[in-house]
């Protein structure tokens, strides 16, 4: 039994590479195709990854900010800071722990912190007659709860001190809408792009298939099963498959690696995101283990449609 299952076997593998060799522009086609797909799919997920990544950093660096009044006393300062402290305890979402404590920045900071972002035309602001900003107490978006923001801003808004409230939160949730919206497009198009892969693979094989109808017919002569016929198939598509999505993997880990730092030194805040933001590795194998799936699912179904005709 076991030198049986040994040649049929031999005689799989054997018939499979030999298949590949003896019609190579299919087995090229059919590699090609999975190999461009992949890519196209691999590039539009790492720029979604990239963006959802941006968005995550950006959120993280939003705060809740209390505008002081130019006459706000140290006292009125200290009990509005408690009060925001005991706001950010009561409605935070995170989890762990975390700092509740309002910053204060003054307008002097505040301004040299501009002039910083600016960078080389930050020293126009040097001219500036006197400074147009206010002291103000700060606290990370992320530690209050968004559905009790404008609840907030609304009390806080009558308080002394308070010359006005400025909520980075806002323009935060669009992004994440947008990224949501985002998420969707890209699963409907990897959805689209993989059935467009099985119909153009399996189109192929079923032209190789064909040109082998004869064998097939002897093999069914002399008593092969379908299984028998059909298994020389699979494993020739899940070659093609395996060597199409290795082709994928190694293009996008390559262009990645060249590409990203140079798309770090022509916008330096995409460093924040870190040189190295895929698993390369992880993203090249899985890209090979979706090829052989592609390969194999699409020559099970060109061979299953011929053996029933």
């Amino acid at each position: 039994m076991t030198g049986t299952w040994r040649s049929r076997l031999s005689y799989v593998v054997r018939r499979a590479l030999q298949a590949m060799v003896q019609g190579p522009f299919g087995a090229v086609t059919i590699t090609l195709t999975i190999a461009l797909a992949l890519s196209a799919v691999g590039a539009l997920l790492g720029a979604g990854e990239l963006l959802r990544r941006g968005v995550d950093l950006w959120g993280r660096d939003l705060t809740f900010s209390v505008l002081l009044t130019d006459d706000c006393s140290e006292a009125d300062r200290g009990a509005l800071s408690r009060k925001l402290a005991l706001a950010a305890s009561e409605t935070g979402t995170g989890t762990g722990p975390r700092s509740t404590e309002p910053r204060f920045v003054s307008k002097a900071d505040a301004l040299r912190a501009m002039r910083a972002g600016f960078g080389d035309v930050g020293a126009v602001l040097d001219d500036l007659p006197q400074n147009p900003l206010r002291d103000a107490l700060q606290v990370p978006a992320a530690n209050l709860a968004g559905g009790r923001l404008g609840e907030l801003r609304h009390v806080l808004a009558g308080q002394a001190c308070v010359a006005d409230v400025d909520d980075d939160a806002q323009w935060l949730a669009p992004a994440l809408r947008l990224l949501a919206a985002l998420r969707v497009a890209l699963g409907g198009l990897f959805a689209l792009l993989a059935a467009v892969t099985l119909v153009l693979v399996s189109n192929t094989a079923q032209l190789a298939i064909y040109a082998r109808r004869d064998e097939i017919g002897v093999l069914k002569l002399v008593g092969a099963t379908d299984a028998f016929v059909r298994w020389p198939f699979l494993l020739e598509g899940l070659i093609e498959g395996l060597l199409g999505g290795a082709f994928a993997g190694v293009l996008l880990t390559v262009g990645f690696a060249a590409l990203w730092p140079r798309a770090v030194g022509a916008v330096p805040p995409l460093g924040s995101l870190g040189l190295h933001p895929f698993p390369l590795v992880r993203v090249a194998l899985g890209f090979t283990g979706t090829g052989a799936l592609l390969g194999f699912a699409a020559s099970g179904f060109s061979v299953g449609r011929f053996l029933r005709v």
